[in-house]
């Protein structure tokens, strides 16, 4: 008994053939994992139906995943599903395939990466735009709305920053008497500032998201409504649950301000644990060479090197994370499998 993942030694007449993966709360049994019966609940235990030595190394790297998963709060309770099951079951391919190399680098950007639900999002969102509103550098007028490519309204094409201003409206709402002084309006679009007749007092323009990459997003949507802006006296703010600080720089460079939760740095350049970033580059290429994936998305889009999931994962994250793909057409296990991939 250890505290560890469950996991199942797959075997047969011709002797072990692999191994699969199960969440530590369930027991393993034909064809997968039951969740909760027959487990002590004060015991997260091996359930191990064949065990041999030469597969004493995965079982070293499934303890050493869980322990990542348990940190980062990944597991659920005993007899509950985790927020990131599904994850946890690609987690026994990974440890049979990768070389030990491989391997280290892999659990080095694993425990730094973050995976941020939906109700965290929105309570950060509404933490910055309480930031935003106490800077006293702002005016007290305030026009909040999403960030939205032109492409991306045409298409009709779903994105978690709609939903963004509903939630900050109801977090001035319930503080009347906090922010009374203050003029604060909330649109879903941005194309909405034309119904606006008193353009020529200051305000602030908030362009909210859940996340910022490498701020192109963010420059192209001013671009693209530069006529509309340019009406207005405006000072521009971003506000989001997280930012790549190359995102950050680019946006402040533009002359606005970025509220941002979490400041992301590039997870292999701006990480202090691994000093030798040539081998590190040089690894990091081997396991992504097991994936097909554009040159435009090698290491995240524009070498972001992001290790975030949100709502969805954003492309700026390393591949190997969201991309599902092999060169031969089989499947990669993808512990954040990114939605609705449009391949270039």
């Amino acid at each position: 008994m250890a505290d560890l993942a469950i996991a199942r030694i797959v075997g047969g007449d011709e002797g072990v053939r692999g191994i699969v993966g199960c969440h530590p709360s369930g027991v393993s049994g034909g064809g997968g994992c039951r969740k909760g019966k027959g487990i002590d609940e004060e015991i997260y235990s091996w359930n191990v139906l064949l065990i041999t030595e030469g597969h004493s190394r995965i079982l070293a790297r499934l303890r050493k995943i869980n322990r990542i998963f348990k940190q980062r709060g990944w597991h659920g309770e005993v007899g509950e599903d985790g927020p990131l099951d599904d994850a946890w079951n690609e987690c026994s391919a990974l440890a049979e395939e990768l070389t030990d190399d491989q391997f280290e680098l892999f659990t080095n950007l694993l425990s730094n990466f973050k995976k941020i639900e939906p109700t965290k999002i929105f309570r950060s969102s509404c933490r910055m735009f309480e930031c935003f509103l106490e800077d006293s550098s702002f005016r007290q007028r305030t026009f909040v709305f999403p960030i939205v490519k032109k492409s991306d309204l045409e298409k009709q094409k779903p994105k978690s920053s709609i939903g963004i201003p509903y939630y900050l409206e109801h977090t001035v709402a319930a503080n009347p008497k906090k922010y009374k002084d203050k003029e604060i309006k909330f649109f879903q679009s941005i194309q909405e500032l034309d119904k606006i007749d008193d353009f020529d007092i200051p305000v602030n323009l908030v362009l909210v998201d859940d996340f910022i990459g490498t701020g192109d997003t963010v420059d192209l949507f001013i671009q693209e409504n530069q006529e509309l802006l340019d009406i207005f006296d405006a000072k521009i703010a971003v506000v989001a649950t997280a930012c790549l600080q190359e995102g950050k720089e680019k946006i402040e460079a533009l002359g606005h301000t970025v509220f941002a939760e979490e400041i992301l740095p590039k997870g292999i350049q701006e990480n202090d644990l691994l000093p030798d970033k040539d081998r590190a580059y040089a690894i990091y290429n081997e396991i992504e060479a097991k994936i097909k994936v554009s040159p435009l998305y090698k290491r995240g889009y524009k070498q972001s090197e992001a290790l975030i999931s949100m709502v969805n994962t954003p492309n700026n994250t390393f591949p190997i994370f969201w991309y599902s793909n092999r060169p031969d057409g089989s499947k990669w296990p993808a512990l954040f499998p990114r939605r609705r991939v449009h391949e270039r």
